[in-house]
Order: structure tokens, then C-alpha cells, then sequence
């Protein structure tokens, strides 16, 4: 399972939705980091998180 989660003040969090396959919990939160214009932190593969840099003009739709 693969949640969706919007992190915000001192560490708090709130799981936005959850996905069985990586590939669409990826999807989703790109258009959500996206539309609020925020970093992405990829935690799909555990001990291996990587900051992924958003350009809204190379998003694919």
C-alpha cells in the first residue's frame, strides 16, 4: 500500500489518499506538488527517500 501524504507545520501530516500500485500514488502526488507548487519527497522504496524537483511547465498531463 502506498499512501499520499501532505506534510505541514513541525512534522504533522495527513494522508491524502492510498494506492495499491506505486506508479499511481507516484502520479498523484506529482499533481498535487505541482498544483501547490511544493517539493516531493519520494518514499516509494523504504531507507531510499529522494526529493524530486518540480517544474510545472514539464508535468505530464
Amino acid at each position: 500500500m502506498y499512501d499520499v501524504n501532505l506534510w505541514y507545520t513541525n512534522n504533522k501530516h495527513t494522508i491524502i489518499t492510498q494506492y495499491n500500485e506505486r506508479e499511481a500514488a507516484y502520479e498523484v502526488a506529482l499533481r498535487i506538488a505541482t498544483g501547490l507548487d511544493v517539493d516531493m519527497l519520494d518514499a516509494t522504496v523504504p531507507n531510499d527517500f529522494k526529493w524530486v524537483e518540480i517544474y510545472k511547465d514539464k508535468v505530464k498531463r
